[in-house]
């Protein structure tokens, strides 16, 4: 067996230890026994984890073996030729490959054995009855070859529809800036020659003319048309967002949510408006929304803080409130779509998110991003 497959192999099972999940879909299809030590003190190595198959047919580890270490499992002959190959790789970090004679009470003969030392504190120990050792690491090496390659293909996909969400967002960003500009500019303007056209009539009408008393009735009606046509073009595309910047339309948004839902709003914002991109400027007000919309609607919070600031070429912000305290099953909840959106968001921008809720005490949300991304 040459040294480079044996570092391969060394190399393949040095994340396999860690991951116990990994062990279990691997480890448990090889038809040989695989067993993990931990090294001690004084030059012992304790037994940690078996495969299945070591676990259902391997006379060495009858009973109760997990803790034992490697003189309460072998004995003789046996322990010392297993543990002097567990020394010499343990202090060369090198695989050994030994032949050693079995001393059982249930059966004697000589096995297999490949000893690598895989991660710190950590051995792996293959014992094979068969003469070919490399044809069962080869295979398990493969196995965990192809879900290296799909894991690495579900990174890509997922990396794949995370661009195409920011796209998506962009247009969606682009198409409300224009019905935005579409209703205040056309159908504000359109509706405001309305207006001026009733007051002219008005102005020409008698005082007890009927016809007065219905062009009023319609005036107030064009005056209510336009202060929707206003707001909605506001909720779609705020025009403070683009002509002002992002302190102004967070600051005018604190105060439209205040007058609609009545909770209380401190508002602490120390960040030079001109610092921050445009695009994102965007994402962290769409982010701020989808927040302040989830507190209105599931908090039943009275009070609420948000600060905003710069801090060592991030902006960082927080919103805490005295709510009923978000659920951690509602954060990881697949149909959560607004916190979701949050969090894609926040990472399309390289950035970090964090959502903790305390019973009966509150939310907090606390995010930062780079301000320089997308410059």
């Amino acid at each position: 067996m040459s040294s480079v497959f044996l570092e391969e192999i060394k190399n393949t099972f040095i994340s396999a230890v860690a991951d116990k999940t990994l062990i279990c879909d691997m480890f448990n299809n090889i038809q040989c026994s695989i067993a993990i030590y931990e090294a001690e003190g004084n030059n012992t190595f304790r037994l940690i984890a078996l495969n299945k198959y070591a676990n259902e047919n391997d006379i060495t580890f009858t009973g109760n073996p997990i803790g034992k270490r490697l003189n309460e499992l072998y004995s003789g002959l046996s322990y010392i030729s297993i543990h002097s190959a567990f020394l010499r790789a343990w202090n060369s970090k090198r695989c050994e490959k030994i032949t050693f004679y079995l001393n059982h009470k249930e059966r004697d003969g000589w096995r297999n054995c490949l000893i690598l030392p895989i991660s710190t504190g950590r051995i792996l120990n293959i014992l094979d009855d068969m003469p070919d050792i490399a044809r069962l690491l080869k295979e398990l090496y493969e196995q965990e070859k192809r879900l290296r390659a799909a894991e690495e293909e579900a990174r890509q996909s997922k990396e794949k529809l995370r661009n195409f969400l920011i796209y998506i967002q962009n247009t969606i960003e682009e198409e409300r800036a224009k019905i935005s500009r579409d209703i205040h500019d056309d159908l504000g303007q359109q509706l405001t020659v309305v207006k001026m056209g009733l007051l002219y009539l008005i102005n020409e009408a008698k005082n007890e003319d009927p016809i007065k008393t219905k062009i009023n009735e319609i005036l107030e009606m064009i005056k209510n048309l336009i202060a929707s046509v206003k707001k909605i073009s506001s909720n779609i595309r705020p025009s403070t967002l683009d002509h002002l910047g992002f302190v102004p339309t967070i600051e005018w948004q604190v105060e439209e949510f205040q007058k609609y839902t009545g909770i209380q709003c401190e508002l602490d914002i120390s960040i030079e408006n001109e610092l921050l991109d445009k695009n994102i400027a965007i994402q962290l007000f769409r982010i701020f929304q989808e927040a302040m919309s989830n507190i209105a609607n599931h908090s039943k919070a009275t009070w609420l803080y948000i600060n905003i600031y710069s801090n060592q070429g991030f902006i960082e912000f927080s919103i805490i409130d005295n709510g009923i305290g978000i659920k951690e099953d509602q954060i990881s909840s697949p149909k959560s779509y607004g916190i979701i959106s949050m969090y894609e968001r926040v990472r399309a921008l390289s950035g970090e998110i964090e959502i903790k809720g305390v019973e009966g005490r509150g939310t907090t949300l606390r995010i930062k991003v780079p301000l320089n991304k997308h410059r």
